[in-house]
């Protein structure tokens, strides 16, 4: 199973930040490699809501199918789902930075299947494709935000 996590801190307080970050509306503006998506359950925000992304790899169009499985207002959101055939966990954890601020860390595990070389392939994967994809994706929210102290 492979894992990436990352941090940052940003300038705006963490009731703003999670307001921005757990909006689907959002989502697209900051999450690095979604093109497209939609709310396919009738409230978009809580434990059970669910959602369906496209990402796109160059010419690929890739399905990401996830639903939140933990929800801390103003503190924690946890995810779990696919992308494409690849399985995965996902949180975001949100607390206020010394100095004032938000401090922000996200983290993801996935598995890739069996036929897609499992275990022996999970990290070397998952390092280069979701690492740059989560790191591109803070840096999205400091440009939003600002980057914090």
């Amino acid at each position: 199973m492979g894992y990436i996590n990352g941090r940052v801190n940003l300038s705006a307080p963490p009731a703003k930040v999670w307001e921005y970050i757990t909006n689907p509306e959002n989502f697209l503006d900051w999450i690095d490699g979604y093109v497209e998506g939609t709310v396919t359950t009738p409230h978009s925000t809580g434990v059970g809501s669910h959602f369906e992304w496209y990402g796109r790899i160059g010419p690929i169009k890739l399905k990401s199918s996830e639903r939140v499985v933990e929800w801390q207002d103003n503190r924690r959101v946890a995810y779990e789902g696919t992308y494409s055939r690849i399985r995965f966990n996902s949180f975001m954890e949100l607390r206020e930075a010394e100095g004032g601020g938000t401090q922000l860390e996200i983290g993801i595990k996935c598995k890739l299947p069996l036929f897609l070389g499992g275990r022996s392939l999970d990290a070397l994967f998952f390092d280069k494709f979701f690492q740059k994809y989560g790191d591109k994706s803070l840096q999205n929210l400091t440009s939003i935000f600002g980057e914090g102290t």
